[in-house]
Protein backbone atom coordinates (compact mmCIF):
# COMPACT_ATOMS: atom_id res chain seq x y z
CA UNK A 1 0.00 0.00 0.00
CA UNK A 2 1.28 3.35 -0.83
CA UNK A 3 -0.05 6.72 1.62
CA UNK A 4 -0.09 8.56 -1.71
CA UNK A 5 -2.90 7.14 -3.76
CA UNK A 6 -4.99 6.23 -1.21
CA UNK A 7 -4.63 9.56 0.50
CA UNK A 8 -5.87 11.07 -2.88
CA UNK A 9 -8.89 9.40 -3.04
CA UNK A 10 -10.15 9.62 0.16
CA UNK A 11 -9.47 12.85 -0.20
CA UNK A 12 -11.18 13.94 -2.72
CA UNK A 13 -14.27 11.75 -0.83
CA UNK A 14 -14.80 15.14 1.26
CA UNK A 15 -16.40 18.44 0.66
CA UNK A 16 -13.72 20.80 -0.60
CA UNK A 17 -15.47 23.78 1.55
CA UNK A 18 -16.55 22.32 5.06
CA UNK A 19 -18.30 24.80 7.26
CA UNK A 20 -17.52 24.67 10.94
CA UNK A 21 -19.86 27.46 12.58
CA UNK A 22 -21.84 24.50 14.29
CA UNK A 23 -18.18 24.24 16.09
CA UNK A 24 -18.69 24.19 20.38
CA UNK A 25 -16.70 24.08 22.81
CA UNK A 26 -17.38 21.13 25.17
CA UNK A 27 -17.14 21.39 29.16
CA UNK A 28 -13.84 19.58 28.83
CA UNK A 29 -12.18 21.57 26.31
CA UNK A 30 -12.33 20.03 23.64
CA UNK A 31 -14.45 20.68 20.23
CA UNK A 32 -17.17 19.28 18.47
CA UNK A 33 -17.79 20.51 14.71
CA UNK A 34 -20.94 18.10 13.85
CA UNK A 35 -21.11 18.87 10.00
CA UNK A 36 -17.61 17.66 9.64
CA UNK A 37 -18.42 14.37 11.87
CA UNK A 38 -21.39 13.87 9.24
CA UNK A 39 -19.50 13.62 6.44
CA UNK A 40 -16.51 11.66 7.84
CA UNK A 41 -19.58 8.95 9.03
CA UNK A 42 -21.37 9.13 5.74
CA UNK A 43 -17.82 8.20 3.72
CA UNK A 44 -16.50 5.93 6.50
CA UNK A 45 -20.08 4.07 6.03
CA UNK A 46 -19.19 4.13 2.09
CA UNK A 47 -16.07 2.62 2.82
CA UNK A 48 -17.10 0.49 5.29
CA UNK A 49 -19.99 -0.84 2.38
CA UNK A 50 -17.40 -1.37 0.28
CA UNK A 51 -14.64 -2.85 2.54
CA UNK A 52 -11.98 -0.72 2.22
CA UNK A 53 -9.64 -0.88 4.69
CA UNK A 54 -6.83 0.98 3.72
CA UNK A 55 -9.33 4.07 2.67
CA UNK A 56 -11.50 3.73 6.29
CA UNK A 57 -8.00 4.28 8.40
CA UNK A 58 -7.24 6.96 6.03
CA UNK A 59 -10.32 8.48 5.91
CA UNK A 60 -10.13 8.85 10.56
CA UNK A 61 -6.48 10.07 9.77
CA UNK A 62 -7.70 12.60 7.11
CA UNK A 63 -11.01 13.73 10.11
CA UNK A 64 -8.58 14.08 12.82
CA UNK A 65 -6.24 16.64 10.61
CA UNK A 66 -9.73 18.31 9.50
CA UNK A 67 -10.63 18.53 12.86
CA UNK A 68 -7.39 20.21 13.88
CA UNK A 69 -7.18 22.65 11.42
CA UNK A 70 -11.39 23.49 12.43
CA UNK A 71 -10.27 24.16 15.43
CA UNK A 72 -7.16 26.47 14.77
CA UNK A 73 -9.58 28.42 12.52
CA UNK A 74 -12.81 28.03 14.93
CA UNK A 75 -10.68 30.03 17.54
CA UNK A 76 -9.89 32.39 15.08
CA UNK A 77 -13.65 33.43 14.06
CA UNK A 78 -13.22 31.66 10.85
CA UNK A 79 -16.52 29.18 10.58
CA UNK A 80 -14.98 26.95 7.44
CA UNK A 81 -11.56 25.14 6.51
CA UNK A 82 -10.43 23.62 3.12
CA UNK A 83 -9.27 20.52 1.70
CA UNK A 84 -6.86 22.55 -0.53
CA UNK A 85 -4.93 23.32 3.12
CA UNK A 86 -5.02 20.25 4.41
CA UNK A 87 -0.43 18.97 5.49
CA UNK A 88 -0.30 15.60 3.67
CA UNK A 89 2.39 15.24 5.78
CA UNK A 90 0.43 15.09 8.86
CA UNK A 91 -1.91 13.18 7.74
CA UNK A 92 0.39 10.48 6.85
CA UNK A 93 1.63 11.15 10.78
CA UNK A 94 -1.69 10.24 11.91
CA UNK A 95 -2.24 7.76 9.56
CA UNK A 96 0.36 5.72 10.76
CA UNK A 97 -0.25 6.40 14.06
CA UNK A 98 -3.53 4.74 13.49
CA UNK A 99 -2.15 1.88 12.41
CA UNK A 100 -0.08 1.03 15.35
CA UNK A 101 -3.97 0.41 16.94
CA UNK A 102 -5.11 -2.86 18.32
CA UNK A 103 -6.38 -4.82 15.26
CA UNK A 104 -3.78 -3.08 12.71
CA UNK A 105 -0.68 -5.22 13.30
CA UNK A 106 -1.11 -6.64 9.62
CA UNK A 107 -1.61 -3.76 7.76
CA UNK A 108 1.05 -1.80 9.52
CA UNK A 109 3.45 -4.28 8.60
CA UNK A 110 2.61 -4.14 4.91
CA UNK A 111 2.69 -0.14 5.18
CA UNK A 112 6.23 -0.48 7.01
CA UNK A 113 7.22 -2.44 3.98
CA UNK A 114 6.16 -0.57 1.49
CA UNK A 115 7.36 2.91 2.94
Amino acid sequence: MKFTPVFTQVLSLYSRIIETKDGKMLPNGRFTFNNLWVLYARIDRKLIKHSLEWHKVMAWSIYGVLHRMAIEAYVTNIYHISTDDIDSTLVEMYFYKNLQGEGYEEMLLEYERNT
